[in-house]
């Protein structure tokens, strides 16, 4: 938090993806869905029917959101990897970042300016200040 892509979903894609998926693959469709820091965001945004991407807009079009009807849940990337992607195992971690950045309408930069983003880091950390002060639930 922020919901920078390039922080919350590109470590992810680093740990898990890029390794296959890269302009240099020997495997021609991996090659060919790079999910390197350059192209990646552009990539997954647009993957699949409906994309990520439609689904946002329609979502924005109508106005609101619909409880239950949450982008992740909808998504046929989220599906894919669940399903299983040639060995690709998420960690808990690693599908929160990725739900998180769906069902927040797949930012790409978390914030409207640069004094927004410092704010929110500022807010982050007062929030962890009192987090770390509350005492211990029973």
């Amino acid at each position: 938090w922020p919901l920078r892509y390039d922080r919350l979903v590109q470590p992810v894609l680093d740990r898990r993806c890029a390794g296959c998926h890269h302009p240099q693959a020997s495997n021609p469709q991996a090659a060919a869905f790079d999910l390197s820091q350059v192209s990646s965001y552009d990539r997954l945004i647009a993957w699949g029917k409906p994309s990520l991407a439609d689904h946002v807009r329609q979502c924005y079009n109508e106005g609101q959101s619909r409880p239950g009807n949450c982008e992740a849940q909808q998504s046929t990337l989220l599906k894919m990897l669940r399903e299983g992607h040639h060995g690709v195992v998420l960690d808990a971690d690693d599908l929160e970042r990725l739900v998180t950045w769906m069902d927040t309408y797949a930012q790409r930069q978390g914030a409207f300016s640069e004094d927004q983003e410092q704010r929110l880091l500022q807010l982050r950390r007062e929030a962890a200040a009192l987090m770390a002060e509350r005492p211990a639930e029973d």
